[in-house]
């Protein structure tokens, strides 16, 4: 089939273009130009920025799109009033919610703010209007190749290093996330289906916590975990931009809550975290986050408290 994909040059974005090539759909990429022009030589590019001249899209129609890159309704909006496709996908955020409970659905109460999660709710309510039924998917975290956040590889590095590792806060809180490749096969396979709906693509089946995460990256290495206090880190101005994926602040306990059933249902399914530890420990090493001379002073004031 023919399809768009709005973006598709960075870490989800060229999983989903990777998926759509091995499949063997006609590729179009619709992105600026920044990054990954090298990118994909057997696809076509369009390159244009969404808030800006979309007459080449304009001149096109395609089968289906899958948008990756908008943040505000108004580019949604600007996309369909030049956009020809007969389905359409969104890629969202389980930061749409507006303060939910644990283990929400996808029917929770959604933001209605200029938020990060409030635009992208937005966007959600304009594509419902301009596109139908549209597929919506909430994403959590997401892992694996291409990640340029400096995230979950950020720990496998640290932890393959050896040596006492701080921990942050408290093992048993949950966390959810899913490996990019297995959301792009998901996301593609639901497009090239039209099977319209809002998902949860949060991982993995089971729960996990981030004491489990952790562990599961110690396997075949001599690092040893120390848990320190979240009131103790946050004190010191230690936080996500230290070290990501903490569960931190309550503000931010909802992204490692949602109720993954509905995805489940249909046909989302997780590779083994152990399988994307080892294919994280062979990615670059990438700066960033908390140095180890700052790491070893708080865990020396930690244990002299």
């Amino acid at each position: 089939m023919r399809m768009l994909i709005v973006g598709g040059t960075q870490f989800v974005g060229r999983h989903i273009v990777e998926a759509a090539l091995a499949a063997g759909h006609e590729v179009t990429l619709l992105h600026r130009g920044k990054t990954g022009r090298q990118l994909y030589p057997q696809a076509r590019h369009i390159i244009a920025d969404r808030d800006g001249d979309l007459g080449e899209v304009a001149e096109g129609s395609w089968d289906a799109t899958i948008d990756v890159s908008a943040y505000r309704p108004e580019q949604v909006t600007r996309l369909a009033e030049v956009l020809e496709t007969g389905f359409y996908t969104f890629i969202s955020t389980v930061s749409v919610y507006d303060d939910p409970p644990a283990g929400y659905t996808e029917d929770a109460r959604l933001r209605d703010d200029d938020s990060y999660g409030g635009l992208k709710a937005a966007c959600e309510r304009v594509a419902q209007e301009r596109f139908g039924r549209p597929l919506i998917l909430r994403l959590p975290y997401v892992v694996g190749p291409y990640d340029h956040l400096v995230r979950f590889t950020w720990w496998v590095k640290r932890i393959a290093e050896g040596g006492q590792v701080l921990a942050p806060g408290r093992p048993e809180e949950p966390i959810q996330l899913i490996d990019a490749r297995d959301l792009a096969a998901w996301a593609l396979e639901m497009t090239a289906r039209s099977r319209p709906g809002i998902y949860h693509p949060s991982g993995p089946a089971e729960r996990l916590s981030f004491g489990d995460l952790l562990t599961a990256m110690q396997d075949g290495t001599d690092a040893t975990l120390t848990w320190v206090d979240p009131e103790f880190l946050l004190a010191r101005g230690v936080g996500h931009e230290d070290l990501p994926l903490w569960p931190a602040a309550d503000e931010e306990a909802a992204v490692n809550q949602a109720d993954p059933a509905r995805a489940i249902a249909a046909g989302l399914t997780f590779r083994p975290l152990a399988q994307t530890i080892r294919d994280a420990r062979l990615e670059p090493a990438q700066p960033g986050r908390l140095s180890r001379a700052r790491e070893a002073e708080l865990l020396r004031q930690w244990r002299q408290r």
